[in-house]
Parts: C-alpha cells; structure tokens; sequence
C-alpha cells in the first residue's frame, strides 16, 4: 500500500512569520527533503504573493489548504462570515488543484452552551460542504478548542452534515492535549479521515524555549520531532491503517530546534514507522 506523505507549511510557522524561509525556500527545502506535496496555509500563502507557477514549476503539488473559521457566534450575520471565508478558500484550493480545505469549527465565547456551539458548527457547515462538493474539494474538520476535539465531536458533526463532502483531520498532539488517548481516537476516526497531521508534544521543561502548549489540565507542553514526545505515533499509525487511511500524512512539525532538521528526522521515523505497520498488514 502506497502511503502518500506531504509538509505542512506550519513545520516552518515561525521561519515564514519572520521572512527567515519564503515560499520558494521552503518548495526548496521539500524537493531536497524528497517531498513533492504540502499543506498550505493561508496566512502564509498570501504573505508569499500567492506564487502558483512556482508550485507547478518545482512539480510540486497541493495536498490540502488551511483556513481558521469559527462558527461559534451568536450572530447570525457572523456565522454568515465565515462561511464566505470557507468558500473563499474551497476556491482557492480548486485554483491549487487542492482536493481537500481544512477547517476550523471555532471556540465558546460567553454566553454560548457547547451544545449550541456544535449547532452553530453544523448550520454552518452544511452549506460549506454543498459548495465543495459543488467545486469538487472535500472540507475536513479538524479538531481545535474547546468545541470540538474529539472523534466523538467529528463524527457527530458528520453525521448531523450528512455530506460526503464533509470529512475529518485527526491532529495527534490536540487528541493528546485534550486529555484523550490518541491511539484510541484515530482508530475511531480512520475510515472516516482524509487528511492526518502527524506531529508530537512532550512536556516543557526548564530552560525549554519555544512556543509553549497548555494540555486541558494547563500543563505545558513543548513541539519535539515526531516519534520522540508523548504521542505513541506509531500505534496512531497502525490504527489508521487499520482503519483503511492511506494518506496524506501531513508532517506538522511543532518542536523548538532547528525546522529544517527537525522535519528531516521527522520525516525520516515517519517513513520507517509507515513502512513497518504497512509490512503487518
């Protein structure tokens, strides 16, 4: 079974927020990494002129484009908003040539129950998957806050859309952040992802720089290369696998040393570990 693995432009987060890596430079570093698919991201996408011949140029190709909505607002006119931006970036991923937009469902604010927050998300979503299923890109939620961030949450929320347009992205490290076992939770998700974003968290120490993580317990938590925090990322894998998910596995690094090398060893246990729970099947 062919694994399809790709680079999440956020492994390079803070290099691109400070002009250190643009876009060609990090096109550069994927073909030199022998990756020829990544995640975009919108905020740097747009930062970077939106350079779409560059991709084509370097033969590289678009696996999946990121935008933050929140859907969680009372508002009406708000949740209106956001779905236009949703629809701004499923058109922009079709330009791409992307197959998949990931989402955001968003955060309580005061005054909203969770169970109304989840409402608010699927009313929203519902008119987001038509769109993409209209342009021929498939929406998938990730889980983020304190809304939805369970595969309980994703499922119920693809259920009560009821669109073959509306799929999940597992993100390893949140499963972990809040509270849950992520072995357990990519196995309940996995026929049902078409996008996986693999990075790892172990807890911060003294002396850790870098952006700091708080756990739903407000523990801190510091990004280390994949393989080498507290996520069991090759049990995440072999349950997906399991499950019948393929790819892509997007490589988000989130850790505090160096990017370019902490992608490459990243990449690097990736590979082995998929290629060891691929043999098991």
């Amino acid at each position: 079974m062919q694994m399809d693995i790709c680079l999440s432009m956020w492994s390079f987060a803070p290099d691109l927020q400070r002009g250190r890596v643009d876009i060609r430079a990090f096109v550069d570093i994927c073909r030199q990494l022998g990756v020829d698919a990544i995640e975009v991201v919108d905020h740097f996408w747009a930062m970077g002129g939106r350079p779409l011949s560059l991709l084509r140029d370097a033969g590289v190709r678009v696996c999946a484009y990121d935008t933050a909505t929140d859907f969680v607002c009372n508002d009406p006119s708000g949740r209106h908003q956001q779905v236009k931006a949703a629809y701004a970036a499923i058109e922009e991923a079709a330009q791409l040539g992307a197959p998949l937009v990931r989402l955001l469902a968003g955060r309580l604010k005061e005054g909203i129950s969770r169970e109304s927050a989840l409402r608010m998300v699927s009313e929203s979503l519902a008119p987001v998957a038509q769109y993409a299923c209209h342009q021929g890109v498939t929406v998938v939620l990730e889980p983020c806050g304190d809304v939805v961030y369970s595969a309980e949450d994703l499922l119920l929320l693809v259920k009560w859309v009821g669109s073959e347009a509306l799929r999940i992205n597992a993100d390893l490290s949140t499963f972990l952040l809040m509270g849950l076992d992520p072995v357990r939770e990519c196995g309940s998700v996995a026929s049902w992802c078409r996008l996986v974003h693999l990075n790892d968290v172990r807890r911060a120490r003294s002396g850790d720089r870098g952006y700091l993580f708080r756990s739903v317990t407000n523990a801190s938590y510091v990004g280390t290369v994949i393989g080498e925090g507290e996520v069991h990322v090759r049990e995440c894998l072999r349950a997906l696998v399991q499950g019948g998910f393929s790819g892509p596995f997007s490589i988000e690094y989130l850790g505090i040393e160096d990017a370019v090398e902490g992608v490459r060893r990243s990449l690097e246990r990736v590979r082995t570990m998929l290629q060891e729970v691929t043999h098991e099947q």
